[in-house]
């Protein structure tokens, strides 16, 4: 399926499982995951012409494999707030470059490391209380990135996880705890967090350009 004439795509609801690399750079405009599909391999929509992406509600889908959509530049919007994915992969939105709000799915507990990457026009990220990891780099280089809420109570920070935001401006959270010490969460130009005995620990902010605005819980 990798040609560019392809933009309407109707999966049957029947359909189990989608292959590795199945429509890599089609020219696919706008896709609803069936509710019955249960596996999807990696970058089986990687890169491309992707404009809107839906899951169904309540699907027997649980994890984003990694590449899944990795340089889909002209994905703007993602429906998936009631899906039931629970784990988003490595660089699996790396270069989704037109997304200009990320809310992650209410189920979802574990974001890979450099999931979101370089979504370079996202302006606001809301993360659910059922998170508990967002892993290394998962945000690195979200330049426009100004606001970002954290509902949950995350066991895992990775290193570098909002490095490279220079537009930070609002940071909410909600009660953390961490499982080991973290350097380096928000990095680059912004901020830095330094978290010690399983406790984040916020005397050790260093903003450069810009004042950051943090609120707690």
């Amino acid at each position: 399926y990798c040609t560019t004439g392809l933009e309407t795509l109707n999966l049957p609801n029947s359909l189990e499982t989608i292959g590795s690399s199945a429509f890599e750079s089609s020219g696919i405009k706008s896709i609803t995951i069936p509710a019955n599909v249960t596996t999807i391999r990696s970058s089986a929509f990687r890169d491309g012409y992707l404009e809107r992406l839906a899951f169904a509600p309540n699907g027997k889908l649980t994890s984003i494999p990694d590449n899944l959509f990795e340089s889909q530049r002209n994905l703007k919007a993602i429906d998936w707030e009631n899906s039931s994915i629970t784990s988003i992969g490595q660089y699996a939105f790396r270069y989704c470059s037109s997304i200009d709000s990320i809310i992650v799915p209410k189920r979802l507990e574990t974001i890979g490391q450099y999931a979101f990457q370089n979504c370079t026009n996202t302006q606001v990220i809301k993360i659910p209380s059922s998170v508990k990891q967002i892993s290394n780099y998962a945000f690195d280089g979200c330049a426009k990135l100004n606001n970002v809420t954290i509902l949950s109570s995350i066991t895992t920070l990775g290193d570098y996880a909002f490095a490279n935001c220079t537009s930070l401006k609002n940071f909410t959270f909600f009660t953390f705890v961490f499982t080991a010490d973290n350097h380096y969460v928000i990095a680059g130009f912004n901020v830095q967090f330094i978290s010690h005995n399983l406790h984040l620990l916020l005397k050790h902010f260093r903003c450069e350009r810009e004042y950051l605005h943090v609120f707690f819980f």
